[in-house]
């Protein structure tokens, strides 16, 4: 049924925009973006591909990039910034994969970051930053209550750390991982900057009772980014510290590896694997609903990872690794309930394997 109607959408705006040359609004880039994402989950990527280039050039096309007229209502000019930034955000997402360049550059991303949920209902004014406020690590002491805000921000991060490490991009230098000029160095430095900047260090229960607590209760709208937010965070470094990855990297170079650069980068990626399967697992006791389909690709990630480490001599971290693989199965399980996307990943991942494993030892 929903396919049907998403059928009947797509061909509704070929005919009546595409092919018609008729000038859009910010209703066509809304449509396109969810018509998108649609694709997306239903594993349909070549559409979805097709479909964010040209939602994409229609909201260049609307100057959506820029702040909004400013006779719009204060309703409209934040429906016009979330429009946008919501393009972004899966444009970002999907370069998690080869082949998969993003189309948005953030120096041309002039429109300030979306609001907080709190002021978006009651229209209230706030002050807003540009993202380049944050990627150029101008300050430490702006205040960035926004969670949607964080979630784009920590997207722009993610996809750099994916373009890296999954697509073998350079971006500023051809330097080593450990050379503090390298690309994997400067990636680093991000991460850092945002864990101090939007506090990641914070456990993510503290987090939601500090931001996300209205008439004494977890806001859900406010807790689904947040949440968001530190799991592109945590999955982030294990993109650019991932053992299998950081090795294809280092194959460039024909030179001695410090040993202390492999054990450290190992050390950071079972940390953030682990937090991971710790966000999520604390969200869910929190009575947040995980619902988000690319939670199932951040759960893969640190699945695989975990499966790495359960064979390891140390007796803790063996202990850990497979009492969170675990976890990360019953996990893809249940999210296999609402995304055909995550029933593929259950079905034909190298996980299912290794979770086969996993059973094998826990029946002995």
């Amino acid at each position: 049924m929903a396919d049907s109607y998403a059928t009947r959408a797509w061909k509704s705006i070929v005919s009546e925009w595409l092919s018609d040359g008729r000038e859009g609004d910010v209703t066509l880039v809304q449509s396109m973006t969810l018509l998108a994402i649609f694709d997306f989950t239903e594993c349909k990527h070549r559409a979805a591909w097709i479909k964010i280039g040209l939602a994409a050039r229609y909201a260049q096309d609307l100057n959506l990039m820029s702040e909004p007229p400013a006779e719009l209502s204060p309703a409209d000019q934040e429906e016009h910034r979330r429009a946008y930034w919501s393009l972004y955000l899966l444009d970002k997402l999907i370069t998690c994969g080869r082949a998969k360049p993003p189309v948005f550059q953030e120096h041309y991303c002039r429109v300030k970051l979306p609001c907080t949920e709190a002021a978006f209902r009651l229209e209230a004014d706030e002050k807003r930053f540009s993202i380049e406020h944050f990627t150029r690590n101008d300050s430490l002491e702006t205040d960035c209550s926004s969670t949607f805000a964080k979630v784009i921000v920590t997207s722009s991060v993610l996809s750099q750390c994916a373009q890296y490490s999954l697509q073998g991009y350079h971006f500023q230098s051809r330097k080593p991982p450990w050379d503090p000029r390298s690309d994997h160095a400067i990636n680093s430095s991000a991460l850092l900057y945002l864990e101090t900047r939007f506090e990641f260090g914070l456990d993510i229960t503290g987090a939601l009772l500090r931001h996300c607590v209205v008439d004494g209760h977890v806001d859900s709208d406010a807790a689904e980014p947040l949440i968001f937010s530190y799991i592109l965070f945590h999955l982030s470094h294990c993109l650019l510290h991932h053992p299998f990855l950081l090795r294809q990297r280092l194959e460039e170079y024909n030179a001695n590896i410090p040993a202390k650069f492999l054990a450290r980068s190992i050390a950071i990626c079972l940390q953030h694997t682990q937090d991971i399967t710790r966000v999520l697992r604390e969200a869910q006791k929190a009575g947040c609903k995980l619902k988000s389909s690319f939670y199932g690709f951040a759960v893969v990630v640190a699945g695989m990872i975990n499966a790495l480490h359960q064979h390891s001599e140390n007796d803790f971290v063996r202990r850990q690794a497979i009492e969170d693989l675990q976890f990360d199965q019953a996990f893809l399980d249940e999210h296999a309930k609402c995304w055909k996307n995550s029933v593929i990943i259950v079905q034909k991942c190298t996980l299912r394997v290794l979770f086969g494993e996993f059973e094998i030892q826990r029946t002995h």
